[in-house]
């Protein structure tokens, strides 16, 4: 590469921004939200007839009942029959037994299951 191809003139055009245009757009956005925000004002004074907050609904979800058609309606873990058929469903899973002796199916306790498919898991 000769030298005299390094010998030319840079010409860079000043940074400017748009200041202008920025500002402009700035208030072209400025009026459309506020536009959006008075429609939806509007939108809610067609619905309930006023935007005062008192109107706004209930103060909050009401409590449940704890009976609905006579079934109890509490956290499954806080009820007595709900940890009796955890404690059930447990004793299911930690079990040895048959599932069908003729077929040769049986049951195994699920840690021994989940032991047994990562030692032959690849």
């Amino acid at each position: 590469m000769s030298e005299s191809a390094l010998d030319f003139p840079v010409r860079q055009e000043d940074d400017a921004v748009a200041g202008g245009r920025l500002a402009r757009m700035g208030v072209v956005a400025l009026v459309v939200g506020a536009i959006g925000v008075f429609l939806g004002g509007v939108d809610v004074v067609v619905a309930t007839g006023t935007i005062q907050p008192s109107a706004a609904g209930p103060r909050g979800p009401l409590p449940a009942p704890t009976a609905i058609a006579r079934i109890a309606q509490t956290p499954i873990w806080d009820a007595r029959q709900g940890l009796d058929l955890e404690k059930r469903q447990r004793a299911e899973l930690e079990r040895f037994g048959w599932e069908n002796k003729a077929g040769g199916m049986a049951q195994i306790p699920i840690e021994t299951a989940i032991d047994l498919v990562v030692k032959e898991s690849p």
